[in-house]
């Protein structure tokens, strides 16, 4: 058990990581601060995402499905930023972060029901 635990903690460095790294190539870059919010929640909300479905890595259709994911939502993203006026400083950060969080609910539930029944017992050793 000692052992998963500290998996789990890898995976977790790995989230934070990934997004200091994100916000650490912003800065670098002068990206303007609603992009570097949307990119730094699209970071948070795919690894987290990720993190958490491990057990479906295996598994092509997971993702495809992340992937295809990930494209409706940077097409949301871009879409609601473009469309926002010049010089606002973008989504404030509580309803970017309660968004961020109904869509890891939405995604993962939904890429654990694609994933089908059959996949989710072999993939947690019971099939």
């Amino acid at each position: 058990m000692r052992r998963n635990s500290n998996l789990r903690w890898w995976y977790w460095l790995f989230v934070f990581g990934a997004t200091a790294l994100a916000v650490g190539i912003c800065e670098i870059l002068n990206v303007p601060q609603k992009w570097e919010d949307i990119i730094a929640s699209t970071v948070i909300l795919f690894t987290t995402v990720a993190v958490v479905l491990k057990r479906f890595w295996q598994y092509g259709a997971f993702w495809g499905g992340l992937s295809g994911f990930l494209v409706l939502h940077l097409i949301a993203a871009n879409v609601i930023l473009a469309s926002m006026p010049i010089g606002s400083s973008g989504i404030p950060g509580l309803v970017m972060m309660g968004v961020t969080y109904v869509e890891a609910l939405l995604i993962g539930g939904l890429l654990r029901k694609f994933m089908g029944p059959a996949r989710q017992a072999e993939a947690e050793g019971k099939g």
